[in-house]
């Protein structure tokens, strides 16, 4: 199976600058975007230290994709390559947030999609955004790492009362901020014709 990914990214009208950044390699196969947090310290940094950090470890792991594509290797190991890339895009966010004054407390959402033959893994922190298309029917893939998310897990309060809820913006996970972090992962069966979107909170919403 073969990726064919477009982007567009927009400040959009609330901020001065775009704190999204994202990445696309259709040879590879990975598709990425990051929200670095709002009013938070360099969240543009954030966000574009924590792909470049997770591309930087992909990359260097085409060999295992090879042998996974020719089915020498399982794909389990894909999942937790897309896992540990980032937790340590996390550890790499945070060392260089403690690095400089003006950085520090920065962080930001991550959500990795990565195609490998007729599979794909999910790596997800945050309130970044994975839908699929198919047949029809939109299905979002990923869980948001927010306050009011949880309350609608925990059933605090409904899915619709948690639209619009002043902690609907408070991230319970994030990249950066900490050393490490807990990283949701999801393997998936691509079918033909399948569309996935990847996108920030800012187009979601």
């Amino acid at each position: 199976m073969h990726g064919l990914g477009v982007g567009q990214t927009d400040r959009g009208r609330k901020r001065n600058n775009n704190e999204d950044y994202m990445f696309i390699d259709n040879e590879l196969g990975l598709y990425i975007v990051s929200d670095g947090m709002g009013g938070h310290a360099a969240g543009e940094v954030a966000s574009k230290s924590a792909v470049n950090s997770v591309v930087r470890q992909i990359k260097s792991q085409r060999p295992l994709l090879d042998r996974v594509k020719n089915k020498i290797e399982g794909i389990s190991k894909v999942v937790r390559l897309a896992e540990k890339a980032l937790v340590e895009a996390c550890n790499d966010v945070y060392q260089l947030a403690k690095s400089k004054q003006n950085l520090a407390g920065m962080g930001s959402t991550l959500t990795l999609f990565l195609i490998v033959d007729e599979k794909a893994v999910m790596a997800h922190v945050g309130d970044t955004r994975l839908y699929l298309l198919r047949a029809g029917e939109v299905h979002l893939l990923s869980n948001d790492h927010t306050m009011a998310a949880e309350m609608v897990r925990k059933g605090i309060i409904s899915l619709e009362e948690s639209r619009g809820h002043r902690m609907s913006n408070v991230l319970t996970r994030t990249v950066g901020t900490h050393e490490a972090v807990q990283v949701d992962t999801l393997l998936i069966d691509i079918f033909p014709e399948d569309r996935f979107l990847l996108c920030s909170d800012g187009l979601s919403e």
